[in-house]
């Protein structure tokens, strides 16, 4: 099973914002691939809106007629109570503040909506092997921070939501040896699996410090 299958359940026929969902290469290589999750998320929703602050993407993607974007930043959406679902397919780890995204995406959600959160694994097989056979990080360039299990759940669960599934999933592979050598490993070793996947419902209040230490 991969982030897809678990996204596609919660966004069937419902009102979608999809943040971040220009994604690397969308247009000329995953769009045309059929694995660019926006496109996937408008196929079986209600309605699907995207996000993004790549202004000149988010005019190319609009000027083609397929999909509705607007230029505007996960940390600050313009939306009150709009949406049943808001997903954030791999972008916690690229945002500088990610309280206030879930701030505002606490915000965009009706009452009882669904956020969707799937990010790298800090405990990733590739990066776990990076780091002990080659003595390097295996890093994004543009990548602000790598979350667990543990570490996303507590920082939704004390922005306003109820965490309802916690997965830790494959990611898809290139090679069949790569595939492969990934699932034996984990099979073993759940917790190296490569990608995080969140779901938590929205809740009545926020109380982000109420309880700290």
């Amino acid at each position: 099973m991969y982030r897809e299958e678990v996204i596609c359940r919660y966004v069937q026929d419902k009102d979608v914002l999809d943040c971040g969902g220009v994604d690397h290469d969308a247009l000329e290589l995953k769009g045309p691939r059929g694995d660019w999750l926006h496109a996937i998320v408008s196929r079986h929703a209600k309605s699907c809106i995207g996000v993004d602050i790549l202004r000149e993407s988010v005019e190319e993607i609009n000027s083609r007629g397929d999909h509705a974007f607007l230029v505007a930043d996960a940390e600050a959406l313009p939306f009150e109570a709009q949406f049943d679902v808001v997903v954030a397919g791999e972008l916690v780890e690229h945002i500088y503040n990610v309280g206030l995204f879930l701030d505002s995406a606490w915000r965009s959600l009706r009452e009882d909506g669904v956020l969707i959160a799937t990010t790298p694994n800090a405990y990733a097989l590739s990066s776990t092997l990076y780091a002990s056979v080659l003595g390097r990080e295996r890093c994004h360039p543009e990548h602000t921070c790598y979350y667990s299990p543990q570490t996303l759940s507590y920082v939704v669960t004390h922005h306003g939501f109820t965490v309802e599934e916690l997965l830790l999933l494959p990611r898809p592979a290139r090679w069949r040896v790569v595939k492969w050598f990934r699932w034996v490993a984990c099979k073993f070793r759940p917790i190296m699996h490569e990608t995080l996947v969140l779901v938590a419902r929205k809740g009545r209040t926020q109380e982000k410090y109420g309880d700290k230490w």
